[in-house]
């Protein structure tokens, strides 16, 4: 099957004029209830796995009886997740321990799998990029388990992040996410020319909980903030299992698509809320 590949965006195959089309070849094998996928090029891929170079798209595969246009694996946002779980507890001097499960798959796996072939070094100095919201953060046990059949990884991770909480009088206060808060990377644009497309859809889904030091509680409660919009939905909810730990449940879909330039800006708006909201601080006060 030959096909445009492109991680940044998805170029098709043009099926309405001959020419001489595509920069990659890749193998797809016809089953009676589905077709494989095998990127014959990687010797580090997993089985059945294309991700973002080449999903989704229109190829020219290449058949006994001629060429025939064909669209390529799909991954929706449903399927490309990133599942988190943490446990973690925070020292009177707002030191933050905490212990990480990550779960990767669909596209998401894709940003991940390198970890399982790089030098321990490396895998530490991108695992501590990885967390770069935590302050000053040490990293003291790193696993991963890389499932190249189903192409899922599994990262553990131990660290520590002093000055993660910062003292205000008899207070703590500290971000209510740990890592992998929303950046904004675009500017409004009132002269936007053309459509723009996500290019894929995503869900990010995280569930933390908090022991609090001895003699601390949550001075105020933060109110569930829920979004919904077309370019995707937002939850972040906070609550108390006890007195001396909370729970914070955060989950992100983002919606792939191409949208008309006259709802640029209001995608922009949509990522600062989300930013605003990953920003959420909260303050412990001492009993």
């Amino acid at each position: 099957t030959v096909v445009n590949a492109n991680k940044s965006r998805k170029v098709h195959m043009k099926d309405d004029f001959t020419s001489l089309q595509g920069n990659h070849v890749i193998v797809n094998v016809p089953m009676e209830d589905e077709t494989l996928w095998l990127e014959c090029t990687s010797q580090q891929t997993a089985f059945n796995y294309l991700g973002n170079f080449t999903d989704n798209r229109y190829a020219l595969s290449i058949t006994p009886e001629g060429g025939e246009i064909i669209s390529t694996a799909n991954y929706p946002a449903e399927v490309n997740q990133e599942i988190t779980r943490a446990k973690g507890e925070l020292l009177g001097d707002g030191t933050l321990k905490i212990n990480y499960e990550i779960e990767s798959s669909g596209l998401q796996y894709d940003r991940m799998y390198a970890f399982d072939f790089m030098s321990q070094s490396d895998q530490m100095k991108g695992m501590r990029s990885f967390l770069d919201n935590l302050p000053h953060v040490k990293i003291t046990d790193l696993n991963f388990d890389n499932d190249r059949k189903n192409a899922v990884f599994q990262s553990q991770i131990t660290a520590e992040s002093p000055q993660f909480a910062q003292k205000v009088g008899n207070e703590l206060m500290l971000n209510v996410l740990t890592f992998e808060r929303f950046r904004v990377g675009l500017k409004k644009d009132n002269h936007r020319k053309y459509p723009f497309e996500i290019r894929w859809g995503y869900t990010d889904e995280t569930d933390f909980e908090l022991k609090l030091p001895k003699g601390y509680q949550l001075s105020q409660a933060l109110p569930p903030q829920i979004m919904d919009s077309e370019f995707g939905t937002y939850h972040l909810i906070l609550t108390k299992i006890d007195e001396q730990t909370l729970r914070v449940q955060r989950k992100l879909m983002i919606n792939d698509g191409v949208y008309p330039k006259e709802k640029f800006n209001d995608y922009v708006e949509f990522q600062r809320k989300i930013s605003s909201l990953d920003n959420s601080k909260i303050l412990i006060q001492r009993i």
